[in-house]
């Protein structure tokens, strides 16, 4: 969606405010490798999931969600009891959860009203909610939120709530702020400023044009480096392999792409 079209969280739907996509009760979506940016889902119904609302099956991974905006769940919104629905090696930079009239805005990365079974090895950067959570858990459950990095994130709390009775399991994830409403996320034990913005830092198989989905990378200093668990993926959200341990977040540092000229499309 083009960034330049205008997007009014207000109640109200307009010819250029949309969502990206949306999987139905019986559809199943597997995706991976793209950025979905700048999704727009307003109205007085279904404002939910800027990006991704979905009510299916749904596997997400190495997907960059950048700069959605929705009432609940920014970036991503799931309404679907299905116990696969999978989110991980995953970017959720920017994303916006907007509150009208005092409800609302919550989840501005992903929101949960049905089940999840995991979130785990996923960059939660900057994402915004006007009331609580770059995830929010409503009413049911995430059975697992794991070797997640947060950082930047705005709401009270900023980094994850439950919502309605809502629960969450977890461990073993990190953040630069102690403001975690779901007792999951090891608060301040990361030093803030050491995740770099969103960038194209190579990978393994780049799209058609030579690019790569963008990531958020760590510095040298990251307290996210080689903190993962038994949990954690092999592979970082470019596809190279963890250099040991596996980091905590998206992105994996010290690995190295062995097929440059690929990347450069040299080989044509």
């Amino acid at each position: 969606r083009d960034s330049n079209l205008a997007c009014a969280i207000d109640g109200t739907v307009t010819a250029s405010e949309f969502r990206l996509l949306h999987v139905g009760v019986n559809g199943a979506l597997d995706i991976s490798n793209i950025n979905l940016k700048n999704g727009c889902a307003d109205g007085n119904t279904f404002s939910h999931g800027g990006a991704l609302l979905n009510s299916g099956a749904m596997t997400v991974n190495g997907v960059t969600f950048i700069n959605n905006r929705a009432f609940f769940g920014g970036g991503l919104m799931n309404l679907s009891e299905s116990n696969s629905n999978v989110i991980l090696n995953s970017t959720f930079s920017g994303n916006v959860a907007t509150s009208i009239n005092g409800t609302g805005g919550k989840g501005s990365a992903i929101s949960n009203e049905r089940s999840l079974q995991a979130i785990f090895n996923n960059t939660f950067y900057q994402n915004t909610a006007d009331n609580a959570g770059a995830i929010e858990s409503f009413a049911l459950s995430i059975d697992l939120i794991g070797n997640n990095l947060f950082t930047g994130n705005s709401g009270s709390p900023a980094d994850c709530v439950l919502s309605s009775g809502g629960t969450a399991q977890g461990a073993n994830n990190i953040s630069d702020q102690d403001s975690d409403g779901c007792g999951i996320i090891d608060d301040t034990t990361l030093t803030a400023g050491t995740v770099s913005p969103l960038a194209d830092n190579g990978c393994a198989e780049p799209n058609i044009n030579g690019n790569c989905v963008l990531t958020h990378a760590l510095t040298f200093s990251s307290e996210a480096i080689d903190g993962g668990d038994i949990n954690a993926t092999t592979v970082d959200q470019r596809g190279l392999l963890a250099d040991g341990p596996r980091d905590l977040g998206a992105f994996e540092f010290g690995a190295t792409i062995t097929d440059i000229i690929f990347k450069n499309r040299f080989e044509e």
